[in-house]
């Protein structure tokens, strides 16, 4: 959730993987699964820069999940 909330504040822009480690202050090579996986989810999308891959949240997928899970 560290890493949605973190994305989720950086708005559009997004940010690299290396920053995002920085900031939330875990190796590379765990985010980086993390990352996959929330991708595939949804829940992130990712977007090539020359050698650097910019993740942003997505919230309006992370909303259509909610409304979904509290559907009665």
């Amino acid at each position: 959730m560290e890493t949605y909330h973190l994305l989720a504040k950086e708005g559009e822009s997004g940010l690299p993987a290396g920053e995002i480690a920085v900031r939330l202050k875990v190796a590379p090579t765990a985010l980086s699964n993390h990352l996959s996986i929330l991708t595939r989810a949804g829940v992130l999308t990712q977007e090539r820069h020359g050698r650097q891959l910019i993740y942003r949240a997505n919230p309006e997928h992370v909303r259509a999940l909610a409304s979904l899970l509290t559907k009665n």
